[in-house]
């Protein structure tokens, strides 16, 4: 977020591959700096946002890893940005004939992650859950969870290929910037239930690869799931779509981008 900051020798050019402007300063100021707090720190915060925008101001060019991220950056900084995927390594991950019975979550476990909404929707529903990850929140969510969920810690890229093979789905419920997990899940030939928000948007093709659903509580996850439930996936349609996120399709988009920004730029 603050990586533009850097100031370049003169006559560099700078193109900035943005993951996303600071929250806290921006789109979730109010979600960082709740009541009282976020009075006494107001004053901090304007100057960190001025000096924020300032520095957007150094940079030649703006990458965003997804159209959500190019929006952000259109409202913070008053800038355009081009969008390009970034890389995936989907070749680590192979569709299985076996299709597991249980739900897949995990990641960094952070609040806005949400993975306790995929928690509770498992013990609603008396599903089989396995979490994997690590974070501030796992003792939490470690005590929300029913007998139907196991937790099995932090995995490597390989043991998350294996975890999605024997899987069913994949429960994303949180807002990401972009998400290279459910790439992941894809590019292993499992559909995603993601919320309707974020990079999700772009990477999940509702009804052919997954569903998206918008009513980001419990019982939205839970009818989403139900609905789910109802239908059949094409393992391989999924993983076609992963294939979108390749790193070979990243390398030639970037070398592109850095490529037209100095002949326009004449550097």
């Amino acid at each position: 977020a603050f990586a533009k900051s850097v100031r370049v020798a003169p006559g560099a050019i700078h193109v900035c591959y943005c993951h996303t402007p600071p929250r806290y300063l921006w789109d979730l100021y109010k979600t960082y700096n709740p009541g009282l707090l976020g009075k006494l720190r107001a004053p901090l915060m304007l100057n960190l946002r001025k000096k924020d925008r300032e520095s957007a101001k150094r940079v030649h060019r703006f990458i965003a890893n997804s159209t959500h991220v190019a929006d952000r950056i259109s409202r913070s900084y008053e800038r355009d940005a081009r969008v390009i995927y970034p890389p995936v390594d989907v070749d680590q991950f192979t569709p299985s004939a076996y299709e597991g019975k249980h739900y897949l979550a995990g990641g960094r476990m952070v609040h806005y992650k949400r993975l306790d909404l995929a928690i509770e929707a498992a013990n609603h529903r008396g599903l089989k859950l396995v979490v994997f990850g690590d974070g501030p929140e796992r003792t939490r969510l470690e005590e929300l969870a029913g007998p139907t969920i196991e937790f099995v810690g932090r995995v490597s890229t390989a043991q998350i290929a294996k975890l999605v093979a024997q899987s069913h789905a994949f429960l994303f419920p949180g807002e990401e910037d972009f998400g290279i997990l459910p790439v992941e899940v894809q590019a292993g030939g499992r559909p995603v239930i993601a919320l309707a928000r974020g990079g999700a948007l772009e990477t999940v093709r509702h009804e052919e690869t997954g569903l998206l659903y918008e009513d980001d509580s419990v019982e939205g996850l839970i009818e989403a799931i139900h609905h789910f439930e109802t239908r059949t996936f094409d393992p391989m349609a999924c993983t076609s779509n992963a294939e979108r996120f390749h790193r070979h399709r990243f390398e030639e988009e970037i070398t592109g981008a850095i490529d037209a920004a100095m002949r326009e730029l004449k550097m």
